[in-house]
């Protein structure tokens, strides 16, 4: 077997590398080996660069700021079932009413049963047709433009957390935004029986997301923006929701154009009432109204 070893391609070649040839040749398949290293790490780093940039243009600092995976703040209150939460305005200029510090949205939140009743605390129930509700209402003196039926279609509700969610293809717990009146109010009910583990005594907990679509510039999906987080902790005693059972709401993301300390939270998303647009300052200019970043933020 030595001698055997002894006379493979390898061996000769060096023992001949002794000999000026013998040693270019080492040297060429040297440099040849560390040019192919050096040339796979470069299109690495590359393709890190580009899936960082991408990360950037669909998440902005959602992941910085709010973890990975995204969770919303727990609110400093009792545990409850039931909830309702008021979208504020994400523009700021005296040209608008209140100076742009109105609401546009109102944020219905609960649990309810496959039948739509809804739950609370000391209701029967399991992991098995309970459904997180989400109702959401158009706040009135609201640009119609974000309201039309091509936008509310790119909405939808997932549990997936992922940087490009639906990049390789369709997301298999989309849930689309159900219209209840148009241009006016919309719906979704998310199961939480994917969420159980363990026994039916065990607490049942996870976050559900509200996204967006996000597109390149040949119109494929390459992911989808976080706008909110829907979080619960619901915990069971004698086939019962108990007083502990949690569920809460935050928000995702802030406007590009502003830092996170910028807006309060009190006037992005809060559980107190953010006054409805007054009328006063009606205006159409899309700049003002947010619409032209819109349109420039949206691929």
């Amino acid at each position: 077997l030595g001698r055997l070893a002894s006379q493979t391609p390898l061996n000769r070649l060096v023992r001949g590398a002794t000999s000026a040839r013998g040693l270019g040749v080492l040297l060429l398949l040297t440099l040849g080996g560390e040019a192919i290293s050096a040339h796979w790490q470069r299109l690495h780093s590359l393709q890190q660069e580009a899936e960082d940039e991408l990360e950037h243009d669909i998440h902005y600092t959602t992941y910085q700021e709010y973890g990975d995976p995204p969770t919303p703040a727990r609110p400093d209150r009792e545990p409850r079932l039931a909830d309702v939460y008021y979208r504020g305005n994400d523009e700021r200029n005296p040209a608008l009413s209140n100076g742009g510090h109105y609401r546009t949205a109102t944020f219905h939140i609960d649990l309810c049963d496959a039948a739509g009743s809804a739950l609370g605390h000391g209701d029967p129930a399991s992991a098995e047709g309970l459904f997180l509700r989400v109702r959401f209402d158009r706040a009135p003196e609201t640009p119609d433009y974000f309201w039309k039926d091509e936008r509310m279609a790119d909405i939808y509700a997932t549990r997936d957390a992922g940087r490009f969610h639906g990049r390789a293809g369709p997301l298999a717990d989309l849930t689309p935004m159900r219209t209840l009146s148009p241009m006016s109010s919309w719906e979704f009910q998310y199961p939480l029986l994917p969420f159980a583990a363990g026994p039916a005594t065990a607490p049942l907990r996870g976050i559900v997301y509200l996204c967006e679509r996000r597109f390149d510039d040949r119109g494929a999906t390459i992911g989808g923006r976080f706008h909110y987080a829907f979080q619960f902790d619901l915990r069971f005693e004698g086939g019962r929701l108990s007083p502990a059972s949690d569920l809460w709401m935050g928000p995702l993301y802030r406007k590009r154009s502003l830092r996170i300390w910028e807006i309060p939270e009190r006037e992005w998303l809060s559980r107190e009432p953010i006054p409805v647009n007054a009328g006063d300052r009606p205006t159409d200019d899309p700049r003002l109204l947010g619409i032209e970043a819109y349109e420039n933020d949206r691929n």
